[in-house]
């Protein structure tokens, strides 16, 4: 038997096989294009970040000084046992106290220490009939033996053993408000030996013997 050509079944396949090429030609533009676009994503995370920076180096603090210096390197005033003191008599000497160090200093303080009175335990103590007095910056002392001050600032008034009837100088007093660096000023410290009325009224005195401790204190 003759087979007969039905050509409409070979056109269908021939359509069919040629949807199918155009759908895998779409899927491969599709797949191309995703491809595409993911490149797009990634390439802008490979460029290169602008940056910029300063720096401050070597920051270094130094901490400033506070320094004092003494002309006197021992006692600023002081009389021997030979021929020593009688009453009447003055003695008297002089320091400069110098701020030294890179700071001011907001005040300076002397006080008074280690008062002593000999020999033994003397029932009069010199310490308290002797008179000492400070002055700040004098014009003038004289070298007559009187001690006599002209000018210049009375810093204490009081007995040797730091006793007045202000403020003692064994508890520390301020002198000369705030110093600058490099500022110095000149202390004198005269110490009389009161004459009482009477005679052999100070008597009590004969062969004795105080001394005392003066400390500069400074705070910035």
């Amino acid at each position: 038997m003759k087979r007969t050509h039905q050509p409409g079944t070979q056109s269908g396949q021939g359509h069919q096989h040629r949807g199918f090429s155009k759908a895998k030609a779409a899927l491969a533009v599709a797949a191309a294009g995703g491809l595409a676009a993911t490149a797009a994503i990634i390439v802008p995370g490979t460029l290169g970040n602008f940056s910029a920076s300063t720096s401050n180096l070597s920051n270094t603090i130094n901490a400033g000084t506070l320094a004092m210096t003494n002309s006197k390197s021992g006692a600023v005033v002081t009389v021997g046992s030979t021929p020593g003191m009688r009453p009447g008599d003055a003695a008297c000497g002089q320091t400069t106290i110098t701020n030294s160090g890179s700071l001011s200093a907001s005040s300076v303080q002397l006080k008074e220490s280690n008062v002593t009175d000999g020999p033994g335990t003397p029932t009069s103590k010199l310490s308290g009939d002797l008179t000492l007095s400070v002055y700040q910056d004098v014009t003038n002392l004289s070298t007559d033996g009187a001690c006599t001050v002209t000018g210049g600032t009375s810093v204490f008034s009081g007995k040797f053993d730091g006793s007045s009837s202000g403020t003692p100088l064994t508890t520390g007093i301020n002198v000369g408000g705030t110093w600058t660096s490099s500022q110095a000023h000149a202390y004198t410290f005269v110490v009389n030996f009161p004459n009482s009325a009477g005679v052999g009224a100070d008597n009590a005195y004969q062969g004795e013997n105080t001394s005392a401790d003066f400390t500069w204190t400074s705070q910035s």
